[in-house]
């Protein structure tokens, strides 16, 4: 008895299935299959034919259970696969003599079994999407045959505008993992749009809790570890990256986009940047956030960084929430985080040549045609009559990295990889580009080089952007002594009220100030201004301001569900700042006896600026 043909013919229909609806033709294929091997085996079919059977069987069911996507190689290996059967049944038909033509397709490695097991192994599962098929009219007697079409890919439903006509105007709403490129191209009759009803926005907010939560554990086994990170990391880049260069149209081939590769926020943005001639575009990551940087590309012939800056616009494209790699380098006195992104290499001494550009700035240019202006601040050595001399007689090389498209060089000890995730600041210090945290606990700074800071417009991009799902309705007011007055904070003001522990701080050795700064860490948010309100002594409890980067430290505080009766209020300009250890702030009265400030929702703004001027919103336009 021959095996069945009728299972071939199942099998060649049920693949012609496949390009239409891919998830519904795998599993008709599958279903042949299984069906072909029962066959085989009621016939004694030989052992190489039943193994690579189930073997398809097997690929398969791995395949599906990742919700495929349609995969134009895959198709050519199971066009494969079937020839071969059919091969093997008609040399059946013919006899045993000519089994041993067709066998040789089963005993050697083909494409389609290289391919069916490689799939197997590579099985990732895919996110779904939702996505809007629209029609300018939809009749009732077309809308079926359509709506069995898309039922092939996933969940869909029809979506009804509010008319009576008898030509209804309405959508299509497909739940798929199948990209949206493909079915432009498979269903032209329709307009592909993405679905927009989630709130992305905020949905980006959990996943960077979620993402730092599992990157940052120390509880989880490494394994169980690191297949969370792979499976959320995949789902991210898919649902809500997208490569830096597809934010852009060209019109003009005189422009410059770099990194443009590298995967951004804003993977459902649909209205892209048009590039004009002598244009540059980069991505750059500020506070944890990545922005847009657009700057003339002529301008990268000055040398002078306030140029610079003041010719480059920033948009904001929303928080990092993955992971990257960094290179941490060795400095003696600190060690300092770099995106493996920016560097360019690791340069010795004998490979480079200094250029004098005056003021005691210097360009280093390098055998291999880099130029990189040199970091002039260092321990490791000095410009002596045009070279570089070691203080202490080791050597070392220079580091390069890029920062808004400037070639930087840095004299270090040693450089390391290691892995770190981005802590994230609505308000930015004005000498620290971004802070890196390890699944380690180590945390490391990215400083701002050759005498650059942040940027003025970054402040008010970083105002639009969400920080919190669901922020808590406090109310009240925390009440915080210090010497010569009493502070109330207004509690919807507040973040949050935390104690302090030694893990929570950082600290930056700040070129400009020669003195080290100190930082507090909160979850993936850093405060860098830090105001003590105790004397002589460590504070016990940090409250944060909400939306502000401002830290309070106080031994005791206290909570009151309104303020005093007959309370007498002394204006903000009566406070004083006085310079403490670690540059923290600590804070007086101008009064000689004891007085009571209010911060509320209508003071804050110029409670911060008369704090820190030149870091407020308001004062951008005099940042410095």
């Amino acid at each position: 008895m021959s095996p069945d043909s009728s299972a071939i013919q199942t099998l060649a229909e049920a693949l012609d299935r496949y390009p239409i609806a891919p998830e519904l033709g795998l599993l008709n294929v599958k279903q042949a299959l299984f069906t072909l091997s029962q066959v085989f085996s009621d016939n004694h079919t030989p052992p190489c034919v039943q193994q690579r059977t189930q073997g398809a069987i097997l690929s398969l069911d791995h395949i599906i259970r990742t919700q495929p996507i349609y995969d134009p190689l895959l198709f050519v290996a199971l066009h494969e696969m079937l020839d071969g059967f059919e091969q093997y049944v008609l040399a059946y038909g013919l006899g045993e003599a000519y089994l041993h033509i067709a066998l040789p397709r089963f005993e050697q490695t083909g494409f389609c079994w290289r391919l069916l097991e490689q799939k197997k192994e590579q099985a990732v599962k895919r996110p779904i999407h939702a996505y809007e098929a629209h029609l300018n009219a939809v009749t009732a007697s077309a809308m079926i045959p359509q709506m069995s079409q898309l039922a092939g890919l996933g969940e869909v439903s029809f979506h009804l505008n509010m008319e009576s006509q008898p030509s209804q105007k309405g959508y299509f709403k497909l739940l798929t993992v199948q990209p949206f490129d493909w079915l432009q191209k498979s269903f032209p009759m329709f307009s592909w749009r993405h679905s927009r009803c989630r709130n992305l926005e905020y949905e980006m907010v959990w996943l960077a809790s979620s993402y730092a939560l599992a990157f940052l554990s120390a509880q989880l086994p490494r394994g169980e570890r690191q297949r969370l990170l792979d499976s959320m990391s995949e789902w991210i880049r898919v649902e809500h990256y997208r490569a830096f260069s597809m934010l852009f149209t060209r019109l003009h081939q005189e422009v410059v986009i770099e990194q443009g590769d590298s995967l951004v926020p804003g993977a459902l943005q649909s209205a892209k940047t048009t590039l004009i001639a002598g244009q540059l575009a980069r991505p750059e990551r500020i506070a944890g956030c990545y922005f847009k940087a657009l700057l003339p590309h002529a301008s990268l012939t000055q040398t002078s960084s306030p140029l610079l800056a003041s010719a480059t616009q920033y948009t904001l494209l929303g928080r990092d929430v993955l992971s990257s790699w960094l290179c941490v380098i060795d400095l003696g006195r600190q060690r300092l985080a770099f995106a493996q992104s920016d560097f360019m290499g690791c340069f010795s001494l004998q490979n480079m040549q200094l250029q004098s550009l005056g003021s005691n700035r210097w360009m280093c240019h390098f055998d291999c045609g880099l130029s990189a202006e040199l970091e002039i601040d260092s321990e490791l050595f000095s410009v002596l009559d045009g070279r570089l001399e070691s203080h202490s007689g080791e050597g070392f090389e220079l580091f390069v990295t890029q920062q808004c498209s400037r070639n930087i060089a840095i004299a270090i000890k040693g450089v390391v990889q290691l892995e770190g995730i981005c802590a994230f600041s609505l308000r930015p210090s004005g000498s620290t580009k971004n802070i890196w945290l390890t699944a380690q606990g180590e945390c490391f700074v990215e400083p701002w080089l050759t005498g650059s800071r942040t940027p003025a417009p970054i402040l008010t991009e970083l105002q639009s952007l969400p920080t919190r799902v669901n922020d808590v309705k406090r109310t009240g007011y925390y009440q915080l002594m210090f010497t010569g007055g009493v502070l109330w904070v207004a509690a919807n003001l507040v973040a949050d009220l935390i104690s302090i522990a030694s893990g929570a701080s950082f600290y930056l050795f700040s070129r400009e100030q020669k003195v080290c700064e100190r930082g507090l860490l909160h979850g993936m948010e850093y405060y860098s201004q830090i105001v003590s309100l105790d004397v002589g002594q460590e504070g016990r409890f940090a409250l944060l301001l909400a939306g502000h980067r401002c830290a309070f430290l106080s031994s005791s505080v206290a909570w009151c569900d309104k303020l005093p009766d007959q309370l007498s209020v002394t204006k903000i300009n009566q406070l004083n700042l006085v310079k403490h250890e670690h540059a923290v702030w600590q804070l007086a009265s101008r009064a000689h006896h004891e007085h009571d400030f209010v911060i509320n929702t209508d003071n804050i703004s110029n409670f911060i600026h008369y704090l820190w001027p030149q870091h407020s919103v308001e004062s951008a336009s005099n940042y410095d």
